[in-house]
């Protein structure tokens, strides 16, 4: 992200509040980067960010932003943005693509999955800003170095998360948002009472929704549900690196016992 070369004078907004955003990317300084040109900029105001999709999810429940930055290194099957376009979030996603991610077939895919917007990583300052303002819910915007990879390639949905065999019927009937949610924050090592405070809701109600999820997984307990989940593509590891790794190893050890 630089704005060395760009010369143009970017529209801003004249009227209406100031459009709050944030961002999920891997690349912390790129994150500090975001943070400091939004807040230059007049009409707009950084509302937070996260650097892993488990911290997506916190960022959902407490930012209320209009739109947030994905990076597409984060989101390469699309669940993370559908996730925070659908449901409750309801968020405008645009999408920050990687260079190795300029795909016709990806592009159009993350649009469908629920993106508004997509810019490419590389993009100059005034560009990002312009793909900011001007992605808007039921209005999309493809930065003009990715717009011409979706016009001429079909939309096809995402691939979902890998489902177990059809004998094991349990996994067959679907974890809700919230279920999902909550058994990734479960991966996370999350206590009911800090899931609670995330979500804003009552502990008894995340108790509800933990009963849920071991009731469709056919799960023993907690760690046992979260090994099931691993195991059938349900959770991916998309945590730190090496966090991720470890405690799946844990559940998987804890869940043999």
């Amino acid at each position: 992200m630089t704005n060395r070369k760009f010369t143009g004078e970017v529209p801003i907004p004249q009227q209406g509040r100031r459009r709050l955003v944030a961002a999920v990317d891997a690349d912390a300084i790129y994150r500090a980067g975001l943070s400091w040109l939004i807040g230059r900029a007049p009409d707009l105001t950084w509302v937070g960010h996260a650097g892993t999709t488990r911290g997506a999810l916190r960022l959902a429940a407490h930012a209320r932003a209009d739109v947030v930055l994905v990076d597409s290194r984060l989101d390469p099957q699309g669940e993370l943005t559908r996730i925070l376009s659908s449901g409750e979030h309801g968020l405008t996603v645009l999408l920050v693509v990687e260079d190795g991610d300029h795909d016709p077939e990806f592009v159009a895919r993350m649009m469908e999955a629920g993106a508004q917007g997509a810019i490419p990583r590389a993009a100059e300052a005034g560009q990002l800003l312009m793909g900011i303002r001007r992605t808007l819910p039921g209005r999309r915007y493809l930065d003009p170095v990715l717009a011409g990879l979706s016009t001429d390639c079909p939309v096809t949905p995402a691939p979902r998360a890998r489902r177990p065999a059809a004998a094991n019927s349990a996994l067959a009937v679907a974890l809700s948002q919230r279920e999902y949610q909550v058994l990734d924050l479960l991966a996370e090592g999350l206590e009911n009472a800090a899931i609670a405070d995330i979500f804003g809701v009552s502990v008894e109600t995340v108790r509800t929704h933990v009963k849920n999820i071991l009731r469709k997984l056919r799960a023993r307990d907690r760690t046992h549900a979260v090994s099931i989940g691993f195991r059938h593509g349900l959770l991916t590891l998309g945590g730190e690196p090496g966090a991720a790794g470890d405690r799946m190893r844990q559940a998987v050890a804890g869940a043999a016992r």
